[in-house]
């Protein structure tokens, strides 16, 4: 949006409160008095990051900005408390509602950027249109983060941490079902749910077969899995007809072969290769997304399309 000078003064400005969070933690840890000092840092760096976005876009006050992430600081503390007291539901609960309050920042900084260059983004990023396309990919992005917590936490015999993640899993299992319901009603909500809780379940199978070296148990679950992205794409197809079922599939099958390889760097205890892994499933996500997105949107143009003409 702003060039290669505002990225390279954002990058460290950036970093900044991530090393203040790592203060904060090692504080934590080491009940050393280290955690005033860093939530003061923290609570400064919000200025700081305020004034920097204030000077890139003048439609964001300082003021306005440093508080929003001052509620992010304030969330991402209550994750790191919850932790340090090994209260794993809180814990899981905390970050899912750090996760969501960064649309709260994201948000407002889309729509500043939307007026400040109106040639380029012509539109209403707070429209339904690009509200849904957001909703659905942060819930989306979610599920492969909170899967894999819930692999990692399983596989490593933490027990407490694995119920804990389990429940935040279905928790945002959920919220998708709601999503879906919000278009296709309630009918198409109710079984949608169980459709996807299915191939977690099949993800729990992989899972303890890699945990208990069990190849037959591995290759069941991946073939109910193959399968599944076919019942997946006729599901979604049946509610929009503009989803081929095979296009479906097949994004949902990069969905589940992205988060194996997550789950196979993990039992070999690969943290670098399992969290890039991770990054990349996230991401993936955007690719079953978008197009949903995009296509309910044609399919209800008298919800969607009158506001985006």
């Amino acid at each position: 949006m702003y060039g290669a000078d505002a990225e390279q003064a954002f990058l460290p400005l950036w970093r900044r409160h991530i090393g203040f969070a790592v203060d904060y933690t090692v504080g934590v840890a080491t009940k050393v008095a280290k955690q005033e000092q860093a939530v003061g840092d923290l609570i400064a760096y919000t200025q700081d990051f305020g004034a920097f976005l204030q000077s890139a876009d003048p439609n964001l006050p300082k003021a306005v900005v440093a508080d929003l992430v001052k509620h992010h600081v304030v969330g991402l503390k209550d994750v790191i408390d919850a932790q340090a007291s090994r209260d794993h539901a809180r814990a899981y609960a905390a970050q899912r509602t750090a996760t969501a309050h960064m649309t709260v920042i994201a948000d407002p900084l889309a729509s500043a950027i939307a007026q400040q260059f109106p040639a380029r983004f012509g539109r209403n990023p707070q429209a339904d249109a690009a509200r849904l396309r957001t909703t659905l990919n942060v819930v989306h992005r979610e599920h492969a983060y909170l899967a894999a917590a819930a692999t990692g936490a399983a596989l490593g015999g933490r027990d407490a941490e694995f119920e804990a993640a389990a429940g935040a899993l279905d928790a945002n299992s959920v919220e998708i079902a709601k999503a879906v319901g919000s278009v296709y009603g309630a009918d198409a909500e109710h079984a949608f749910l169980p459709l996807w809780r299915r191939h977690i379940g099949f993800f729990v199978d992989y899972t303890v077969g890699v945990a208990t070296a069990d190849r037959a148990k591995q290759d069941k679950a991946v073939s109910e899995l193959m399968a599944y992205t076919q019942d997946f794409g006729a599901f979604l197809q049946l509610a929009s007809p503009r989803l081929p079922k095979q296009v479906v599939a097949e994004l949902v099958k990069h969905h589940v072969v992205t988060l194996k390889t997550v789950v196979d760097a993990q039992a070999a205890k690969e943290p670098a290769k399992a969290f890039s892994g991770v990054r990349t499933a996230a991401a993936h996500m955007q690719m079953i997304a978008d197009p949903l997105a995009e296509t309910i949107v044609k399919q209800f143009p008298d919800r969607f399309m009158a506001e985006l003409k």
